[in-house]
């Protein structure tokens, strides 16, 4: 079936958003003005329920990323897991999956303003309970179209889910607002691999997915 040409590029564009997870500093592909451009240019065109603008981002490069993924998370999931009562080997299997994203060039770690969105609750009461539904919507746009555009740039990238582990160390760090949640960390860099093949059988697999109605 034949598309408009835009929607076609569009759908190209999302399709090359893929997990990948060896990645590298080198080449740096684009440089951190670049990088806050995008980075930008995603808060800017990301919706948000009643426009509310809860998305927040911190972008860790250099040091801070090395620091982020070598010490702070390995650190903060140990702690976690021992209180747990998780033995040695557990924690050193845990902890080792961490060793790939450090060689990565930088991340992006999301955050949602949880007094926007109680504010939020305050002015509209007869949505309130929707109020932090929707804001989870907020990031999970915000962080896909990050993903997309890094992508599209050059990168490779995965997204992580440490940042609760690591929200103590950061605000302190960074002196980054209380009211920040942390929800998720994307990882990107130079790829040293493509990701394989995705398989998708568009007519079986969405015949459970998709219903089209009124037609």
């Amino acid at each position: 079936m034949s598309l408009p040409a835009a929607a076609k590029s569009y759908l190209s564009l999302i399709a090359t958003r893929r997990s990948t997870y060896t990645l590298a500093k080198e080449p740096s592909i684009l440089n951190v003005d670049q990088i806050h451009s995008i980075l930008s240019s995603v808060l800017e065109y990301s919706p948000s329920s009643f426009n509310c603008k809860s998305p927040r981002l911190v972008l860790l490069l250099g040091a801070d990323h090395d620091e982020y993924w070598g010490t702070t998370i390995p650190n903060a999931l140990t702690s976690i897991m021992k209180s747990h009562g998780a033995g040695e080997e557990a924690i050193k299997a845990a902890t080792g999956r961490l060793a790939m994203f450090k060689p990565a060039f930088g991340t992006v770690v999301f955050f949602e303003s949880s007094a926007v969105v109680e504010e939020q609750q305050k002015n509209m009461p007869q949505y309130k309970d929707n109020f932090p539904i929707w804001s989870e919507h907020a990031t999970g746009i915000a962080q896909t179209n990050a993903w997309s555009a890094l992508t599209n740039a050059g990168y490779g990238a995965n997204l992580q889910h440490y940042a609760n582990l690591g929200e103590q160390a950061l605000k302190e760090k960074y002196n980054l607002p209380s009211d920040w949640k942390p929800k998720a960390e994307l990882v990107f860099g130079a790829k040293t691999a493509e990701p394989q093949p995705k398989e998708y059988n568009a007519e079986e697999e969405n015949k459970n997915r998709l219903h089209v109605f009124g037609a």
